[in-house]
């Protein structure tokens, strides 16, 4: 009698599918099934995906792909709660970083990360990563690749292509906020002067640690670049003062 239950499948290794290549015919895939856009949940992830990469690249910091499995034996409605638990565990290992998550129900509940390291341990080994996340979620079948620098846009198409979908199982995105708490706003404030390419390119540099500039109506704007992102409005100042991006 066949099983009902559902296989618990291992990843492949990014390298499979990070390619231009593979990208593309998951943006045409994703692009068909949408009318040829896509939604304005895919876009908004999108966005935050580029925003926590091109971020980190500024800092030079090392990155990586992970993705952390259930099985059967697993409690996955706290799934969340056992990442935080692994979290403080590499903590205690002097492994620190700051994350973006893609949840989804794929299998029995798969989270999909990107690991930022902000400390002088940039690495885990998939050994420890495995033998540990089977101590705390009961599922040993994790995944762990180093980010390749420059492959911003490609990744984050690929996040959005594959698991921003009706059919990916896609629940949820979340990311730590100790750095880029307040950018969204900062986003929001950006688009009313900017659109398309320009915007990524000023957004780009404002990640990067420049502070931008908007004088009109008698007002004067400053939008500080993270960490603890914000716009500060000002009155007018003598005109030697301000500057344009």
């Amino acid at each position: 009698m066949a099983s009902s239950q559902k296989r618990e499948t291992r990843p492949t290794s990014l390298d499979s599918y990070v390619s231009n290549s593979s990208v593309k015919k998951w943006f045409r895939r994703s692009s068909r099934s949408r009318g040829g856009s896509w939604s304005r949940q895919q876009k908004r992830t999108y966005q935050r995906i580029l925003t926590f990469l091109y971020y980190n690249e500024s800092k030079s910091r090392r990155m990586a792909f992970v993705t952390l499995t259930s099985s059967p034996k697993s409690d996955v409605q706290s799934i969340m709660k056992h990442f935080q638990s692994l979290r403080k565990r590499l903590s205690r290992r002097g492994v620190e970083f700051e994350y973006f998550n893609v949840k989804t129900s794929e299998g029995y509940g798969v989270l999909h990360l990107l690991f930022a390291f902000t400390g002088r341990k940039g690495y885990v080994s998939q050994k420890w990563l495995s033998r540990t996340w089977q101590e705390i979620h009961k599922a040993k079948i994790v995944f762990i690749e180093k980010y390749r620098y420059k492959t911003a846009k490609r990744l984050s198409r690929y996040f959005v292509g594959q698991y921003v979908s009706g059919q990916s199982g896609f629940e949820r995105y979340s990311w730590s906020r100790k750095e880029l708490s307040g950018f969204v706003r900062c986003w929001h404030f950006l688009k009313r002067w900017y659109s398309g390419r320009e915007l990524y390119r000023v957004w780009h540099r404002f990640l990067a640690g420049q502070i931008l500039y908007f004088h009109a109506f008698m007002v004067i704007w400053c939008v500080k670049p993270p960490p603890n992102c914000r716009v500060f409005e000002f009155k007018e100042t003598p005109l030697d003062a301000w500057i344009y991006t």
